[in-house]
């Protein structure tokens, strides 16, 4: 962030930019003001609605990592990537942080966006997937039917059962088109 003439431009938020406060406030992913000594400045809606942490709570970045974390990390921290967040309800959450330079304070602090995605439907949807998966694969390799699955005219899943039935088996039938398992039989 330079301004015509190279100068690192003063960076008077929260407080001077009002719109732009507001703005902030206002986005649906979570944000964080910090600067380079830690020292937390504001934390927007998102943040404080999706932790339960208000600004009181977290004036510094250590007292955010004990409470998010269960200890503060600012040496082993990396401020970008996935991280499991510990809620004040105890809710564990899965974010994944970003964090960028902005300029600096009124009063020359250098100043760091930090933002957050949350991650946690996703993650949840993604083990849930896999676990229904595993569970079918038990459930169809036990079963007495046969059972062929295609996807975009290829064979993607034989149980045992089917191979046996067919007189393909199942390992082979796997990646074959329809017609070349067709012509197999």
């Amino acid at each position: 962030m330079r301004d015509g003439d190279g100068a690192s431009p003063t960076l008077g938020f929260p407080m001077d930019d009002e719109r732009l406060k507001l703005l902030v406030e206002l986005l649906p992913y979570p944000v964080m003001l910090h600067d380079e000594t830690g020292r937390v400045e504001f934390l927007n809606g998102s943040w404080v609605k999706l932790t339960g942490y208000s600004l009181a709570d977290t004036p510094s970045l250590a007292d955010w990592e004990r409470l998010a974390f269960g200890a503060p990390e600012l040496s082993s921290f990396s401020s970008s990537g996935e991280r499991q967040v510990l809620t004040n309800d105890a809710e564990l959450l899965i974010w994944d942080f970003s964090t960028i330079p902005v300029g600096r304070f009124a009063d020359g602090r250098q100043a760091f966006l930090r933002t957050a995605v949350d991650l946690t439907a996703r993650r949840r949807a993604e083990r849930a997937r896999r676990e229904n998966a595993e569970k079918f694969s038990a459930l169809a390799e036990e079963s007495p039917l046969g059972i062929v699955m295609a996807r975009n005219d290829q064979i993607v899943y034989c149980n045992g059962r089917a191979g046996d039935i067919f007189g393909v088996p199942s390992r082979l039938s796997q990646g074959l088109s329809l017609e070349e398992w067709l012509l197999a039989l």
